[in-house]
């Protein structure tokens, strides 16, 4: 269940995090501070910052989207016999591979998310609001995340 809340999750994060991104670009100044001594212009940044989101999403899914293809040695999950003993496990792995990946995805989207609005509160001296203590709420997340991977596939298919 956790799984499809992620995935869900995974699905609202992009329109979010791609309207942050269009909110910084609007209110932006044409420089931007990105730390102290590194500057660039806002469309460079917009960019950049669309331009990551899509290569990792991109690239996450993909390899989500073939892990049921790996080989049984590339896989790493509990009960790994189980996982592979048949076609019907197979896809049962993939599905919750590919669930278990999106809300990784959700956490690298929820960081940008949080990087973004660094930037703005960087470059906004009428911002009030302090996102930093969100980047070690995101990482505590990511953290989680990962630790959660173990009991994600530690229920095997039942064999046919």
């Amino acid at each position: 269940m956790l799984l499809k809340v992620a995935k869900l999750l995974w699905y609202l994060s992009l329109p979010v995090f791609l309207g942050l991104a269009i909110y910084i670009y609007i209110y932006l100044p044409d420089n931007i501070t990105l730390a102290e001594g590194i500057s660039t212009s806002k469309s460079s940044f917009f960019y950049l910052l669309v331009g990551v989101m899509l290569f990792i999403n991109f690239a996450f899914g993909l390899i989500s989207n073939l892990i049921g293809y790996f080989p049984k040695i590339l896989l790493f999950v509990p009960k790994k016999s189980e996982w592979t003993a048949s076609l019907s496990a197979r896809k049962k792995l993939a599905r919750q591979m590919n669930r278990w990946f999106k809300g990784l995805l959700l956490m690298f989207n929820a960081f940008l998310i949080v990087f973004g609005g660094s930037i703005y509160t960087l470059n906004n001296p009428d911002t009030i609001v302090n996102v930093q203590p969100y980047f070690y709420v995101v990482m505590v997340f990511v953290v989680v995340w990962l630790l959660y991977y173990p009991f994600a596939f530690k229920n095997a298919p039942e064999s046919e």
